[in-house]
């Protein structure tokens, strides 16, 4: 009966699954359902965190030997007495494991009148300034999905909207950018989608998005991102929110800090595909190039060899790393391309992605005789199958298997018999009006 709840769910489950166990298990079932435990475990249930105590009763019950203990505990966190005690764990539960259990109680028959008085209890004024004090304190991810959850349930649309006025009256303001600022930028840039697109919060929206551009917000804004991981900093990026804010913040950032922090972390590749073109769009590509030249000096084979990596991850890395020896360079694509690699990544994307893969690879070695390693049988095999006759009426497969010709021929590609009778010039008339639908993207320059 000293044993957290949670924990003791795991022993038991452990305890169940294990033949020397069992009949610990049993017994300690026996003795959880006794009444002389029942007081006893109640007190226990209360002084339990509610995301811990959701996770104890769900656990009790799906398993046979301790349903018993479920009805029993169920039945006295719904009685008149528990609701109180309750209601003041509830108020000291994080806003996100309060979300859980309110969640559970509310779909399981024997807890929903334990939902029912929560609900109640925490809409009423008497604890207004306690469940805003809350939610001051909750980080602004789990903030945004307790909101979330309140403002869709019936019982709880009387503590979204008491929240929503609160958060935005202006002796709270202070405090909430606070919070944001100490909001890991993903969060962060959930929890303003989120309110921006929620009546109820736009005020609340408004408030911090005007705080968070003043010159002194905008200095912490740099200081994380110096410390945040690559994923998070795109996701800020990519939400047009958080964008306008981020902009100014990433022309802020110190290129030597910035090197002397990113050149010695592993950063993913998929998000350095993405990074490079928001740092380029933000005027800053020397963030990017510091994140490319610590790929290529020490990036290892198992970052490459994924299926989510293809060549226009090479093009970006190649394309930014533009100051790194060329033997250093050259020793990087022995190590990561190798034949069956390569012919691997030249399967799967559009025509016309490959074509601008190839010639922004090549744009970035400048020769030739440094993109051979690109020069395979399945290059040959895709270029062959861009310009088959089956292509003649498909205009935009028409442009992209040309392209694709076009960038093979650059770095060398020679091909024998190749059938081109079909290319009618006023097709190809046809397919040069029709080209601005038809746009090949090309990885050079300022990112595809």
């Amino acid at each position: 009966m000293q044993t957290p709840l949670k924990q003791l769910a795991n022993f038991l489950d452990y305890a169940a699954q294990t033949d020397a166990l069992k009949p610990i298990f049993a017994s300690l079932a026996k003795d959880l359902a006794a009444p002389t435990s029942r007081k006893r475990l109640m007190e226990r249930a209360l002084e339990t965190p509610l995301g811990d105590l959701a996770t104890f009763l769900g656990y009790a019950a799906k398993t046979d030997a301790l349903k018993p203990v479920f009805i029993a505990l169920a039945k006295d966190l719904a009685a008149p007495a528990s609701h109180e005690p309750l209601t003041k764990r509830a108020l000291q539960t994080p806003l996100n494991d309060l979300a859980n259990f309110l969640g559970y109680a509310a779909q399981t028959d024997a807890l929903k009148p334990v939902f029912a008085a929560l609900g109640n209890d925490l809409a009423a004024s008497e604890n207004r300034e306690r469940l805003t004090e809350r939610a001051l304190q909750t980080p602004l991810g789990q903030l945004a999905n307790f909101l979330g959850y309140a403002a869709q349930t019936d019982e709880l649309k009387p503590v979204f909207v008491t929240l929503g006025n609160d958060l935005a009256a202006s002796e709270n303001r202070e405090r909430l950018t606070k919070r944001a600022l100490q909001t890991p930028l993903e969060q962060l840039a959930n929890f303003l989608d989120y309110a921006a697109q929620t009546d109820a919060l736009k005020p609340v929206f408004t408030a911090l998005a005007n705080d968070l551009s003043v010159p002194e917000s905008r200095e912490r804004l740099v200081e994380r991102l110096y410390v945040e991981r690559l994923h998070a900093i795109v996701a800020a990026f990519r939400d047009p929110n958080t964008n306008e804010l981020m902009g100014p913040a990433l022309s802020a950032i110190d290129l030597d800090r910035w090197t002397r922090i990113r050149g010695n972390e592993t950063d993913d590749l998929e998000s350095f595909v993405t990074f490079q073109r928001f740092a380029v769009e933000k005027g800053r590509p020397e963030l990017a190039k510091v994140i490319a030249d610590r790929i290529i000096m020490a990036t290892r084979c198992d970052d490459w060899h994924r299926p989510c990596v293809h060549l226009t991850h090479f093009s970006h890395v190649l394309r930014h790393a533009d100051s790194v020896d060329p033997t250093a360079v050259d020793h990087f694509i022995s190590v990561i391309a190798t034949p069956e690699r390569i012919r691997s990544r030249l399967a799967w994307p559009f025509a016309g992605v490959l074509a601008g893969s190839i010639l922004g690879i090549y744009t970035a070695l400048g020769s030739r005789r440094r993109c051979r390693w690109l020069i395979t049988d399945k290059l040959a095999l895709r270029v062959r199958y861009g310009l088959s006759p089956k292509s003649a009426d498909d205009v935009k497969a028409m442009a992209e298997g040309l392209s694709l010709l076009g960038a093979a021929s650059v770095i060398g590609l020679q091909l024998s018999n190749l059938d081109g009778s079909w290319l009618e010039p006023r097709r190809l008339v046809r397919q040069a009006k029709l080209g601005a639908s038809c746009r090949v993207k090309v990885p050079v320059g300022e990112g595809s």
